[in-house]
Formats: structure tokens, sequence, C-alpha cells
């Protein structure tokens, strides 16, 4: 899949960015992966895929704005995602708990684009608004940021992903405090 991908027309009918449906950065024709080999199913050999899918509506607690970088709620609570602390710990299963309130310091996004347009079209059904689907090349990014896999976050801590989260989360990356505005290419309202 070339980065290209997620702009041209795909199966739900809608067009590529030269018809102004899509806003954003034109992506450069080359492959979604990093230097370093791809494995057979296409992601990273060492750092694992470099595209990502997130998903926001009206109520998001993390949301991007043009032109400044995508920021979790919480900045200021440092995890370390070396450790198996309890810490880190309980702000993975409170950003999994759709109904918890307080802020955590994790951005969630995914890898595939088909789970990211579900979710999104699951949003627009439930009545929410200002539904975006916005496209990460983390290749692109002037910055360091930090983010894991959540099942294999969750397998490596020990804690079980609730059943509402499971489906997705095969997919699901969380990403720590920001994500910088270079790495956004663009975007779909729904």
């Amino acid at each position: 899949m070339s980065c290209r991908a997620f702009f041209d027309r795909d199966q739900s009918g809608m067009s590529d960015y030269r018809s102004g449906t899509f806003r954003g950065r034109r992506v450069p024709k080359k492959g979604c992966y990093p230097k370093g080999g791809r494995r057979r199913d296409g992601r990273n050999s060492t750092t694992g895929p470099c595209i990502f899918f997130r998903v926001e509506d009206e109520h998001s607690r993390a949301r991007y704005s043009d032109e400044k970088d995508l920021f979790a709620e919480d900045t200021k609570t440092y995890v370390d995602f070396g450790s198996r602390d309890m810490r880190l710990l309980g702000e993975v299963e409170r950003q999994l708990d759709w109904r918890n309130k307080i802020p955590t310091p994790f951005i969630s996004m995914y890898c595939d684009k088909s789970v990211a347009y579900r979710e999104a079209e699951r949003r627009v059904r439930a009545g929410k608004n200002d539904v975006k689907v916005y496209k990460i090349d983390m290749r692109k990014s002037n910055g360091c940021t930090e983010y894991r896999n959540i099942r294999r976050l969750a397998k490596k801590l020990g804690f079980h992903i609730p059943e509402r989260a499971w489906n997705n989360s095969e997919f699901e990356y969380i990403f720590l405090h920001h994500v910088p505005n270079s790495a956004v290419v663009g975007w779909i309202d729904m």
C-alpha cells in the first residue's frame, strides 16, 4: 500500500484529494514503511507500522487543531512504556475504560484504515458531530513520539482488555503525550 492509498478512491465512493473532499498535505509517492525492511505482513521489521488513522468527534478528549500538534488531554503525567509499574498499568486501564473521566497521557489510533472507518461510521450512526479520520505518517514526524500496540502492552502488563474494546484492540496503538503536526498528512470529514 502506498501512502497515497488513503487519498485514492476507496470502496465507500469517496473521491481523491484533488476533488477537494480531503484537506491536507500532498503525500509523496513512496511506500508506507521506513527503511529497515518489510515483513511479509507489510510491517517494518523493527518498528512496526508507520501509518496510523485517528478517529475524532466533537467529544474526543485528545483533539487536533490545524497548525498545532495533536495533544493528549494529560501531557504532564510521565509513564515509561518499558516499565511494568502500577502507574503505567493504571493509565492504560483508564485509557481503555470508555466511561473514564480522568485525563490520560495517551492518544488512541489505529494502524488499519478499515477499522478506523468502521469506528468513524459507528460514531456517525450514534449521532456524533464533527467526525473526522486523520491520517498520521510517522515517517514525516519532526519529533520523537513513543507509541505501543495496546494488545501487546496489555499482555506485557498482565491485564485484561475490556470486551467492548477487544475487537479493535488488535489494530489500536496508544501514543504518549502528543503527535507532531508534521506527521498529520490529511483528514476526511465523515
